[in-house]
């Protein structure tokens, strides 16, 4: 379970998202042909601390991959 303070969510009006497309059977599948065809997400890692930041790059367009936060 995450822990994350809420009053700087709220306040902030800033969110925790996150999304799974199709079930579990459909994402198994999925991937297995990752594995399959060495398939990799082009992602950015980053500390959760430095947040602000990435949202700074969506904003003005210059984020190049999905970003992922380290807890």
């Amino acid at each position: 379970m995450l822990n994350i303070p809420l009053l700087p969510l709220v306040f902030d009006q800033k969110a925790v998202v996150g999304s799974v497309v199709g079930g579990r059977r459909f994402m198994t599948e999925m991937l297995e042909f990752a594995a399959i065809h060495q398939i990799k997400p082009m992602i950015e890692t980053m500390p959760i601390s430095q947040i602000n930041e990435a949202m700074d790059k969506v904003l003005v367009n210059k984020a190049r991959y999905r970003n992922c936060f380290n807890f």
